[in-house]
């Protein structure tokens, strides 16, 4: 089972017609629509409504399945209209925390960071896509399902040559999206078929006991090097456990910290492939 969420009609408009999905009811402005293949909500713009949204889908369909996609527009300084990315990084302007989904299967789009706004900005950064949900959506999906199965698609839709404007072209949004939507399939069902195991890993517990045992950690700490040692180990091969910890030897807290985020995004990355090659 596949969940969507979308902050525009014209978002939503290829997938409900893709999956055939028919309308199922409403919580505030959210609405929803599902059938026995999906569910997605309309959750209109900006992040904190992206977040109740993705909690209301969740309440109304429970135990219905891990996979969540964000599918939605973006700006970008340089790329071309109606291209698209997945997030391997997503940010905010209002926090300072990060998620750094776990991408198991290849993926058909290059990876970028999502960063989330609060307002519509022009002042466009290299290697980053400006959006205004993807945070509030990953936050709330993460109460439900886990860092592999939480994702988000963007297709660009504004750049430094074509800035966005008041007036949204809801037609130009549609076809952006229905462009993506073989891969966006492709690449759930590839999500599903590259399970992993959700349980923290006895590497995983081993590795922390060592790190708490020689820095003195803040309960903040604690549940930031849980989370990402768990990203970690899905994505280290048993191989390369041992030797990865034996690189956190003999280094200070911050050290520890900043060696696995690397070893996160490098290995992130890995996953990603760019252009189209890997849909097959």
């Amino acid at each position: 089972m596949i969940h969507f969420v979308t902050a525009l009609d014209c978002e939503a408009r290829p997938l409900i017609h893709r999956y055939g999905l028919k309308p199922c009811g409403s919580h505030g402005r959210a609405r929803f629509f599902a059938n026995d293949m999906a569910r997605l909500v309309v959750s209109g713009v900006g992040e904190l409504r992206s977040a109740i949204a993705t909690t209301a889908l969740a309440c109304r369909f429970p135990n219905s399945g891990k996979i969540w996609l964000n599918v939605g527009i973006a700006g970008h300084r340089d790329a071309a209209i109606g291209s698209g990315f997945i997030a391997n990084r997503v940010s905010s302007d209002n926090s300072k925390d990060v998620y750094f989904p776990q991408i198991v299967a290849r993926a058909p789009w290059p990876g970028i960071e999502t960063r989330t706004l609060r307002a519509p900005s022009t002042g466009y950064q290299p290697n980053c896509l400006f959006d205004m949900e993807a945070y509030g959506f990953y936050s709330a999906a993460l109460a439900v399902s886990t860092l592999e199965f939480i994702h988000v698609f963007k297709a660009v839709s504004d750049n430094a040559t074509n800035a966005a404007i008041k007036t949204l072209d809801k037609e130009a949004v549609s076809e952006s999206i229905a462009t993506h939507l073989e891969q966006i399939e492709f690449f759930a069902q590839k999500t599903l078929e590259n399970q992993v195991i959700e349980e923290i890993s006895d590497w995983v517990k081993v590795a922390r006991l060592e790190v708490q045992s020689t820095h003195r950690l803040s309960e903040t700490d604690k549940h930031s090097l849980n989370e990402k040692l768990g990203q970690l180990s899905h994505l280290l091969d048993e191989s390369d456990r041992k030797d990865f910890s034996n690189r956190l030897i003999g280094r200070d807290k911050r050290g520890v910290f900043d060696l696995i985020e690397k070893e996160i995004d490098k290995l992130s990355s890995q996953h990603l492939c760019p252009g189209n090659r890997c849909l097959r």
